[in-house]
């Protein structure tokens, strides 16, 4: 009655190969999503088999390489839409400064497992439903208003992603709230809190939401395009008045960003927007090859910064 976990190494391959075995493999999946009512009607079968709880959970990894195909050659049904992207910029390493408490993480996950649903009047599991309270009802009505704003806005995928937001918040709200008790001592919840809203919110706005936009941009650019990008985030990231194609392909840190040829591509890219002049200077007073020095537009962090 819990659902189940399907876990992914390579997504990938997974999201290519619905209709490689049997027709409507997609349509299973989107269902999934909704934790509805599945019936699995198939000639081996010697009568259909009904799925009264069809949850499934989907998590797994996928090279941003591959993002293009996966996104742009299959059908637009609102599956990729139903994802909760993550795609973190490269940090540096560091070693771990301390170690998880395992036994805490073992108690929540103890709690959560002791959960137990409620019973209907024939004696059978029927869930537990967690509203909203007052204060939260009134946040989430709020932010519902800004988000149908940023729908109309929207287009393609990015567009059906915010669509799914308002059942993915209220999703991760109930996930947040249970995980708060069982790192607790107190009695079940009996509804969701406007501080665990909140905390949800913050995560959507502030890392969900420009996650998904990066993936789907992304995904929809061409390479060069894609590396101009990368690039411009870069310079943002770094407050840069100037670069290096040299420095860039060393220390950027961004992978596909090692090829001098596909630096040049990107910022011949940010040259024509207007974010990059040529600097012609050689590295010192002897005759050699320029050096290929940038200068970063100034009204490129103005605008970053709400200045301008």
């Amino acid at each position: 009655p819990n659902g189940v976990l399907h876990l992914r190494d390579e997504l990938a391959g997974w999201l290519m190969s619905f209709e490689r075995y049997s027709p409507g493999g997609r349509e299973f999946w989107l269902e999934a999503f909704g934790g509805r009512h599945f019936t699995v009607d198939r000639k081996s079968l010697k009568a259909p088999l009904f799925i009264e709880f069809n949850g499934v959970t989907v998590l797994g990894g996928i090279q941003p390489e591959k993002l293009s195909e996966c996104l742009l050659k299959t059908a637009d049904d609102g599956l990729v839409a139903r994802f909760l992207w993550a795609w973190p910029d490269p940090i540096r390493y560091q070693r771990p400064s301390g170690v998880a408490d395992v036994a805490l993480l073992e108690r929540i996950y103890r709690r959560l497992l002791d959960l137990r649903p409620a019973r209907d009047e024939e004696g059978q599991p029927t869930a537990i439903i967690l509203m909203l309270n007052d204060a939260a009802g009134v946040i989430f009505e709020e932010w519902i208003r800004d988000n149908d704003t940023a729908i109309r806005e929207a287009a393609g995928l990015y567009k059906g992603f915010l669509g799914k937001l308002r059942g993915m918040v209220l999703r991760l709200s109930l996930v947040v709230e249970l995980i708060g008790w069982a790192a607790g001592n107190g009695p079940e919840p009996t509804c969701i809190r406007a501080e665990t809203l909140l905390a949800v919110l913050g995560f959507i706005d502030d890392y969900a939401k420009p996650s998904a936009l990066r993936v789907f941009g992304d995904a929809a650019l061409p390479l060069s395009e894609r590396n101009a990008a990368a690039l411009a985030r870069y310079i943002l990231k770094t407050k840069a008045q100037r670069i290096n194609l040299r420095d860039v392909r060393r220390g950027s840190g961004i992978a596909t960003l090692k090829i001098a040829a596909d630096v040049e591509a990107a910022t011949e890219a940010l040259v024509e927007a207007g974010w990059l002049r040529g600097v012609g200077e050689r590295a010192g007073d002897t005759p050699g090859k320029m050096r290929k020095d940038y200068l970063v537009n100034p009204m490129v962090h103005e605008v970053a910064n709400g200045v301008a």
